[in-house]
């Protein structure tokens, strides 16, 4: 099934309406499956109708079985999907979220590639690397039925396991191999993908790399584990596949029957356009912006305790950023809302600043 594109606020429709066009009509078998995924996430990506579902301000990638919906960013009346899919591959490269470090590919694989197929294309580029440079290896302990001694002899599992087999020792030791927590995230992300419906070209992909790994025993991954990962020299060119599998690993929902796998993967547009900016600002220039650590700002009681972070500081002018992902008609002054002007006046009292600015983007440079 080919996939389906559409934007954030973006609207699609199940096929019951078949007069409207089939880029904006998805299969109405799939209706219960995105009801039951909207309410585990708290209806937080989208509000769904009897017969149509309507993106709210996440952008990225659903996967329902074989039905592939990728929501792109916009703005401005221009509906070219590819213009739009190449912003939001830009801001996803400056944040860190994947890497891609080749225009070559961006030029040649965006045309007809979906979200969903980058974002997988590039997670197995990070795990081929990863084989390549080769794999690290970790002691670890580990306890075994074995013919000879080695290690801790554990008494108890002994006299349990081989009171009739004096020729067998029940012993814990440390063992040196690939069977590492980081590398057991890997090895997940891609046992997920396995049950996942994509291309045959990134089908063989993910096979060959699977018959490349060495023996990795699978494990159950949950957020505690990529919470308590630490990263030191050796494990640091593992950041961008984790990073990547912790995405893959942490929003796969299985179906009962195997057959509709839910894998979906957004981001909160004003939340990347805030930390992209940030990133911008960073890299090229020297004004070392900071996010300013939330402040207490009113309190009702004990339980109600609320507080207030801007979005951007730069200390050395004393300057507030609050970036709004939306557009200015005619760049004009009159369509800024009255809330984010009682925003910016707040910043400015709150926090004793010389400046604040609104940051809005330009509607020109998406065109460009």
């Amino acid at each position: 099934m080919k996939p389906v594109t559409t934007f954030e606020y973006g609207v699609l429709h199940f096929d019951k309406n078949i007069q409207l066009p089939e880029k904006d009509r998805i299969p109405s078998r799939y209706h219960d499956r995105l009801e039951k995924l909207n309410k585990k996430n708290d209806a937080k990506y989208y509000t769904i109708y009897s017969d149509r579902i309507k993106f709210k301000q996440y952008v990225g990638l659903l996967q329902v079985g074989d039905l592939s919906i990728e929501v792109l960013p916009k703005i401005d009346k221009d509906d070219d999907k590819t213009k739009w899919r190449h912003v939001l591959i830009d801001m996803l490269r400056m944040c860190s979220k994947i890497k891609i470090d080749s225009m070559s590919f961006a030029n040649q694989k965006l045309e007809n590639s979906s979200l969903f197929e980058i974002f997988i294309r590039n997670f197995l580029e990070e795990v081929k690397m990863l084989i390549r440079e080769g794999l690290n290896k970790k002691y670890r302990k580990t306890d075994d039925n074995i013919n000879f001694y080695r290690g801790k002899l554990l008494v108890n599992n002994q006299i349990k396991y081989n009171h009739l087999h004096k020729e067998r020792f029940y012993c814990e030791f440390n063992t040196f191999d690939y069977d590492n927590k980081m590398n057991q995230i890997i090895k997940r992300a891609l046992d997920i993908l396995l049950k996942m419906n994509i291309s045959a070209s990134l089908q063989d992909t993910l096979k060959s790399i699977i018959l490349d790994l060495p023996e990795i025993s699978s494990k159950k991954i949950t957020k505690s584990d990529f919470d308590n990962l630490v990263f030191d020299r050796a494990g640091e060119k593992y950041k961008e596949a984790i990073s990547l599998a912790k995405l893959i690993i942490l929003n796969y929902q299985p179906d009962g029957t195997g057959q509709e796998n839910t894998l979906a993967i957004f981001f909160n547009m004003n939340e990347l356009f805030e930390e992209y900016i940030f990133r911008i600002l960073r890299r090229y220039t020297d004004l070392n912006p900071k996010f300013k650590e939330p402040r207490r700002f009113c309190e009702f009681n004990e339980l109600d305790k609320r507080g207030i972070r801007s979005d951007i500081y730069i200390e050395s002018r004393n300057t507030v950023i609050d970036t709004k992902w939306k557009l200015l008609k005619n760049d004009s002054v009159k369509e800024i809302a009255s809330s984010d002007l009682m925003q910016m006046y707040t910043y400015s009292k709150f926090f004793n600043c010389n400046r604040s600015i609104l940051l809005y983007p330009d509607e020109n440079e998406t065109k460009n």
